[in-house]
């Protein structure tokens, strides 16, 4: 039988004939990254006229949280939705051997993750050990979150899925218009990343003097959750997973076709009537199966339009660092939005190239479906952010530098 060591160099194999041949530079970026963290860290401590400042406590979350938050909301990706899903679901593949490389991946993520934050914890050390050890302690924490708990979390969402389980919880609550059971795979891993944030949040007291007790407790908790989870997980594995990866890709590809799809929304029509011709076609069939496919990006949209509204109104302490880092996570999830519609099953290019449509029209309904998801869920937030902002002018900044690196380190990271 196939085991998850020849599964896994299987899979690196096809990903490097995909790119062409050109050499990894994963690793390079996510380094650069780091270090571009880290020079902000730098400039605005005044480190380079002798001062050596611990960097604040929200500036240390959000560095958590830009670091690890993307590889967690890719779980589900990784493991169901990848090029290769589809063909590996028909295989007769242990699901020991499934389990195995979906947790390398998850690594792999985790990794990148701490290496991207690993820069600032160097500073942060040199400037105050205790400090420093204490934003390790998170960094670790989440990286074991995204390591262990959300391949866990898929699995759980799979097997629901897979079970009917999922289905028939859907119909006892919404009768006739229960949602496709394929949005759980989203939303279950998503919410499971809004905790994990959320509780993130939740330790600034104690990474900034150490004495909150919350913030060990949270990130001991953490941990034990996600490693407890991996080992449930992994027991049931061997029996979920192959049913798990067939019932998804079945479900999908059905769902996927199935006229129940959603007819745009009225703003969707209206963006469509405005692009005319192919693009407005393209742009139409983008909107309803990005609905269907990837309800997620509606929820993200939304917690990051609320974060930036209730932080704007609110004016915690270091609001403008919070603003940055709200606005850090939607630059992020705009750039995972845009790299969705590039490839199945939103986007299928070798189909779309026989068919009587200019790849300029693709391109442009793809920019419209980001910029409405942009307008819709992130200016409205963005002008009440800065007005409410006693100095417009340096929120703007800070803001404007949030959502550059969110984008920049989702951008610079493989898929």
């Amino acid at each position: 039988m196939i085991d998850g060591a020849t599964l896994l160099g299987w899979a690196d194999s096809d990903e490097r004939r995909r790119r062409g041949g050109r050499p990894a530079t994963t690793l390079l970026a996510a380094i650069a990254a780091g270090l571009a963290l880290a020079a902000v860290a730098v400039a605005k401590g005044g480190w380079l006229d002798g001062a050596r400042p611990v960097p604040s406590p929200g500036f240390l979350i959000a560095v958590a949280l830009v670091a690890m938050v993307p590889t967690m909301m890719m779980a589900p990706h990784r493991m169901f939705w990848r090029a290769d899903a589809a063909m590996v679901a028909r295989l007769p593949i242990p699901g020991a051997a499934l389990w195995q490389v979906a947790l390398v991946r998850a690594r792999r993520g985790a990794l990148l993750g701490v290496v991207i934050a690993a820069p600032v914890a160097a500073l942060t050390l040199a400037a105050d050990p205790a400090t420093g050890g204490r934003f390790a302690a998170i960094v670790g924490a989440l990286a074991l979150v995204a390591a262990a708990l959300m391949p866990a979390v898929c699995v759980g969402a799979a097997h629901a899925v897979a079970s009917g389980q999922a289905d028939a919880a859907s119909r006892a609550l919404a009768g006739d218009y229960a949602v496709a059971t394929t949005t759980l795979l989203g939303a279950l891993p998503g919410a499971t990343v809004a905790g994990a944030v959320i509780a993130t949040a939740m330790t600034g007291g104690w990474v900034r003097d150490g004495i909150d007790p919350r913030g060990p407790a949270i990130a001991i908790g953490l941990a034990v959750v996600a490693l407890l989870a991996a080992v449930i997980a992994g027991r049931a594995a061997p029996q979920v997973m192959p049913r798990a990866m067939r019932e998804v890709a079945a479900l999908d590809r059905q769902i996927l076709a199935h006229l129940e799809i959603h007819r745009a929304t009225g703003l969707e029509r209206a963006v469509a009537a405005r692009l005319g011709g192919g693009a407005g076609l393209v742009f139409d069939r983008m909107a309803r199966l990005m609905r269907r496919r990837y309800p997620l990006f509606a929820l993200g949209g939304a917690l990051a339009g609320i974060a930036l509204v209730a932080i704007g109104l609110g004016r915690p302490a270091d609001a403008d660092r919070w603003l940055a880092a709200a606005l850090a996570g939607a630059g992020a999830i705009a750039v995972l939005l845009a790299r969705a519609t590039a490839q199945p099953a939103i986007e299928l290019p070798r189909a779309s190239a026989t068919l009587p449509i200019a790849p300029a029209a693709v391109t442009t309904a793809r920019r419209a479906l980001v910029g409405l998801w942009l307008a819709w869920w992130i200016a409205a937030p963005l002008v009440v952010a800065i007005v409410a902002s006693p100095t417009p002018a340096r929120t703007a900044l800070w803001l404007l530098g949030g959502g550059a690196a969110g984008a920049a380190v989702v951008a610079l990271r493989r898929r």
